[in-house]
């Protein structure tokens, strides 16, 4: 189980931007290290991460704790690390539920539940934000007022409606003639 893991940790990480080819040397002779000897690749990923290795030393020493199998140590690493990154890192999902899977693997499923909770709290905070934009979007947009047009199709100027025009309905779009009674000479809509 603990290879498994290790694997589909590498394969996570991997995914993620790597920011310099150093970085990502450094880290795969890491990941290297705690393949061949776990304590030795603890070691290598504690002294990276205290000369600023930042999330992949981080990464790296999580992976290291997952293969001695010490889980709470692995599950707080990752847990630091999707903190470290913040809400907004592509990498945090990542880190969030690895850190519900060691949470898992050391028996505490009250802490694999927050850690996974965390997660699902930030994609409903992204898909929410994502929402109100699009909801703002469409509050902004005013679509153009009907514009009477003439039976041959053209705008009416002035807003002067004339018999044999016609205009729009503002309720189902129709096209309503306009015309004048014999009797009165008044103007008077009368629906198709």
């Amino acid at each position: 189980m603990p290879v498994l893991l290790i694997l589909i940790a590498g394969l996570q990480a991997a995914a993620n931007p790597v920011p310099d080819a150093e970085t990502r040397a450094r880290y795969r002779a890491c990941v290297d290290q705690v393949r061949a000897s776990p304590e030795a690749g603890l070691q290598a990923a504690s002294g990276w991460r205290i000369v600023g290795g930042g999330i992949y030393a981080r990464q790296c020493m999580g992976l290291a704790y997952v293969a001695l199998e010490r889980w709470r140590e692995a599950a707080e690493d990752y847990e630091q690390a999707a903190g470290e990154v913040g809400a907004a890192d592509a990498r945090a999902p990542d880190f969030w539920v690895q850190a519900g899977n060691a949470w898992l693997a050391a028996g505490e499923a009250a802490r694999a539940i927050q850690a996974f909770e965390a997660e699902r709290r930030r994609r409903l905070d992204q898909e929410r934000r994502l929402r109100i934009r699009e909801e703002e979007a469409w509050v902004s947009f005013e679509p153009p007022a009907p514009t009477p047009v003439t039976p041959s199709g053209e705008p009416m100027r002035s807003g002067r409606r004339v018999p044999g025009q016609s205009v729009e309905c503002g309720w189902c779009g129709e096209s309503i003639p306009i015309r004048t009674t014999a009797r009165s000479g008044r103007r008077v809509r009368r629906r198709r």
